[in-house]
């Protein structure tokens, strides 16, 4: 995702007898986009902004939600916990939305069977994984041998639904550039590594996400 294509072991000046200089990450190069397209506001809040992928050469993009404060900015961990952010006149900020969790947790029973298939198709994942699988050690003891779904209809309060719901809107709507249509912040790869970070990180991005305006 946002892969540079330069290689960053080349020295920028073409002399290889003089030092690397090491590339830009894609996050980076946004931030340097934004600061020149005249995005308002301090540093720190310059550098809250989530990763918003390849920027028109017009506008850019970012996707915003109620912070701390109770004041829309950048919807990201710690876009949230800053002050609200005003942008330039060539970024365009849309309200990040994300399917709500009984989108994915509705489902059908069988009875002849005993199962129960979700009434919306579940995208990158199987509702019949177990959460222990999916969620590895760290899953809790409780919920390591039900299904995903499972979790979702019975156990909806708990930190492993809020991010199966965000797992699944990532997979269906993150895009590298946020449009109208694309509007979840973090990609299904970025979500399970705050999974896997474990601690503040879990916390924290788990917090944002319940942030996210629920849409049908």
């Amino acid at each position: 995702m946002n892969d540079q294509t330069s290689n960053p072991d080349v020295p920028l000046s073409g002399d290889p007898l003089l030092p690397v200089r090491p590339a830009l990450s894609a996050e980076a190069l946004a931030r340097r986009r934004l600061l020149l397209k005249g995005a308002v506001g301090s540093a720190a809040a310059v550098a809250a902004l989530q990763p918003v992928g390849a920027l028109a050469t017009g506008q850019s993009t970012v996707l915003t939600c109620a912070g701390d404060k109770g004041k829309e900015g950048l919807c990201s961990i710690s876009g949230v916990q800053s002050a609200a952010h005003s942008f330039g006149p060539n970024i365009v900020a849309i309200q990040a939305k994300g399917k709500p969790m009984t989108h994915w947790s509705s489902a059908t029973y069988d009875s002849s069977k005993n199962t129960w298939t979700p009434v919306n198709a579940w995208p990158a994942i199987s509702h019949a994984t177990t959460a222990g699988s999916a969620f590895g050690s760290s899953c809790s003891s409780t919920l390591s041998s039900k299904t995903l779904l499972a979790v979702l209809r019975d156990n909806s309060t708990t930190v492993e639904a809020t991010y199966i719901c965000a797992y699944l809107n990532a997979a269906t709507l993150y895009a590298d550039t946020p449009s109208s249509t694309k509007t979840f912040p973090y990609s299904k790869e970025k979500v399970y590594e705050f999974w896997s970070a474990g601690g503040d990180t879990r916390a924290a991005a788990a917090s944002l996400f319940k942030r996210i305006t629920p849409v049908s």
